[in-house]
């Protein structure tokens, strides 16, 4: 793994993982798959 020090290509990367958890949610809803998950709200 390498350290990337650029901002935007850090937050493409966040884009991109969050966006492929919200498409396996929606796939394993479809299937009917039951989810149970938590978001934290924690702020420093």
């Amino acid at each position: 793994m390498s350290l990337i020090t650029a901002l935007p290509d850090v937050f493409e990367q966040f884009s991109a993982a969050r966006q492929k958890g919200f498409l396996t949610v929606m796939d394993l809803k479809e299937q009917g798959i039951p989810l149970v998950g938590t978001y934290c709200t924690f702020m420093p």
